[in-house]
């Protein structure tokens, strides 16, 4: 177990977080990964969409022989399991953070969103403490 400071005493009691500061940075960092990686698999999945609809639009003119349609229903499959996959890793992810976090989880989500869902753990805790310093 880590040890206990002062600092991460203010945090929890300011915040209320009903877990010990470790364990509120971890699974916030990992809801935000599994964030970010349903955003990437959106995005993948729309470029096979958009792939797939032209394959099918010039079907006729394709060289048959490359397989290209073929290629672009495996591309478009593929980003679709994908993205299944990735909204099951959020829908854990956000289980845990929010039992991590507990009634604090807007004011952590606002905070990651304030930062595009790009923190890492010093930002993330810079941005817990923050509030803190002014008062």
């Amino acid at each position: 177990m880590s040890k206990l400071n002062a600092s991460e005493l203010r945090v929890i009691a300011h915040y209320g977080f009903p877990t010990r500061l470790e364990t509120v940075l971890t699974t916030t960092l990992a809801y935000q990964g599994a964030h970010a990686a349903l955003l990437r698999a959106q995005t993948t999945l729309e470029d096979a969409t958009e792939t797939m609809a032209t394959a099918e639009e010039l079907r006729d003119v394709l060289p048959a022989d490359l397989g290209l349609v073929e290629l672009a229903a495996r591309q478009y499959t593929e980003a679709r399991a994908r993205l299944e996959k990735a909204a099951d890793a959020l829908r854990g992810k956000t289980e845990q953070f929010f039992e991590a976090v507990g009634a604090a989880a807007t004011m952590v989500i606002d905070l990651l969103e304030a930062h595009s869902y790009d923190l890492d753990r010093q930002g993330l805790l810079g941005g817990l403490e923050g509030p803190l310093t002014a008062v």
